[in-house]
């Protein structure tokens, strides 16, 4: 299959752009991405069957079913164990704390 003359021109097109974004903009532009993915799993697929050719149906569906397993993977992973605390340093042996007041006497 040859390649079309003017896709190395937008490769490199597409390249220079990419290296113009900033990294908000990059992550914006991924967020509104996942956005769609998410419409698309409203049931727009299936409003798309009339408008669309029938293979690129199959790759929504197989993005959809992509999409799908991530998220069932990203909730049975367990939840990260909380941050340790610091424990308070230890004084030195021999040394004695201050009496702290408390209701019912020092302690």
């Amino acid at each position: 299959m040859a390649e079309d003359p003017g896709a190395g021109d937008f490769r490199a097109a597409l390249a220079a752009q990419l290296l113009q974004l900033r990294p908000r903009d990059l992550l914006a532009q991924t967020a509104v991405m996942l956005a769609n993915q998410a419409a698309i799993r409203l049931g727009i697929v299936e409003l798309l069957q009339p408008l669309v050719p029938a293979e690129e149906m199959e790759a929504l569906r197989g993005d959809l079913a992509q999409l799908r397993m991530a998220f069932v993977q990203a909730g049975a992973e367990p939840p990260p164990p909380p941050p340790l605390e610091e424990e308070p340093a230890d004084e030195g042996p021999g040394e004695e704390r201050p009496p702290i007041w408390t209701p019912g006497g020092e302690v």
